[in-house]
């Protein structure tokens, strides 16, 4: 999965603000830019520099993902 379809998973939560990422590893830049749940399902986010996950929402719940 490429990383423009993650961000896209991250800019569209379910109506219950649910998120669910697909297994993997993925590398990137991710935004999460609304409330929400993300249920990594044991993924890895990773990056060779800079910030890879950046949370710019309150009330984000990080559940099953590395980073």
């Amino acid at each position: 999965m490429t990383m423009e379809r993650i961000q896209q998973l991250l800019d569209n939560p379910d109506s219950q603000g649910v998120i669910e990422l697909p297994k993997g590893e993925f590398e990137g830049k991710f935004i999460v830019r609304k409330s929400c749940v993300i249920n990594g399902n044991d993924s890895l986010f990773w990056s060779n520099s800079g910030p890879v996950l950046v949370v710019d929402a309150e009330n984000v719940k990080l559940d099953n993902l590395k980073i």
